[in-house]
C-alpha cells in the first residue's frame, strides 16, 4: 500500500482519537484506575512520541513531538515516573495536530532516506510504507486502551 494511502488511514485513526478524547477534563485524561499503570494522557503522548521516532527519526528529520516526550512516553514508562504532569492541553493540542506536521514533511520527500529499524528484534520496518503500517497498528492499540480507560474514568 502506498504511504499516501497509509497517510489518509492514520488520519482516519487520529480522528477517532480525537472524538475519543472530545470533552474530557484534566482530571479524566490523568486519571489511573486502580490496578492499571497509565492514564489517557500517557497513551496520547506515546503515539506521539513513537509517531516521531517511527517516522522522523529513522528519516533523519527533526520530529514534531518534543525530545522530552521520550522521557515522559517512551515503553516502559508511566505517570507515577512523572515529576509533575505534563500540561495536558499541550499533549491534545499535538495529538489533534501532530499528523499535520507528518503529511507536509512526507508530501515534500522528507521521509526518502528512511532507514530500516528493528522493532523489539523481531521485526524490521524496511520501508516508509511499512513504518506507517506499523503506526497505523500501533496507534490502534492505543487507541482502544484510551477507550477501555474512558469507560473506567
Amino acid at each position: 500500500m502506498e504511504a499516501a494511502r497509509q497517510l489518509e488511514i492514520l488520519g482516519f485513526f487520529r480522528g477517532v482519537g480525537a472524538s475519543l478524547i472530545d470533552g474530557m477534563d484534566e482530571a479524566q485524561l490523568l486519571a489511573v484506575p486502580d490496578g492499571l499503570s497509565n492514564n489517557i494522557l500517557w497513551n496520547l503522548g506515546h503515539i506521539l512520541y513513537y509517531e516521531s521516532v517511527f517516522l522522523h527519526a529513522q528519516s533523519d528529520v527533526p520530529g514534531p513531538a518534543p525530545e522530552s516526550y521520550g522521557d515522559l512516553f517512551k515503553a516502559g514508562t508511566s505517570p507515577a515516573d512523572w515529576d509533575a504532569a505534563p500540561d495536558a492541553g499541550e499533549v491534545v493540542e499535538r495529538y489533534k495536530t501532530q499528523l499535520d506536521r507528518t503529511i507536509s514533511d512526507f508530501e515534500a520527500g522528507k521521509f526518502a532516506g528512511f532507514k530500516p529499524m528493528n522493532i523489539r528484534d523481531r521485526i524490521t520496518l524496511g520501508t516508509i510504507e511499512e513504518a506507517l503500517a506499523f503506526h497505523c497498528y500501533h496507534e490502534g492499540v492505543h487507541l482502544g486502551r484510551i477507550g477501555t480507560l474512558k469507560h473506567l474514568v
